[in-house]
């Protein structure tokens, strides 16, 4: 699951939280133009941060290094 922390509905701290309790196997990776607000909190909870704005390349790594090693491709 990829969100951006801020929006208008709901928080993706509170995204990450309720899909967690939902789902535990599901990675998640936060994206924020003011990461360093959030990111303590969203690593506790095992998810991925990315600070906005990013490359194509940074998301896609993050992407990558969120699957099971088995379908990682090099």
């Amino acid at each position: 699951m990829i969100s951006d922390v801020n929006m208008p509905v709901k928080a993706g701290i509170d995204v990450l939280v309720e899909g967690q309790n939902v789902s535990p196997s599901t990675k998640y990776i936060l994206l924020s133009a003011r990461m360093e607000v959030y990111r303590e909190e969203i690593e506790a909870h095992g998810a991925k941060t990315l600070d906005k704005p990013f490359d194509i390349d940074a998301l896609l790594d993050a992407i990558k290094a969120s699957l099971p090693p088995q379908t990682q491709q090099k």
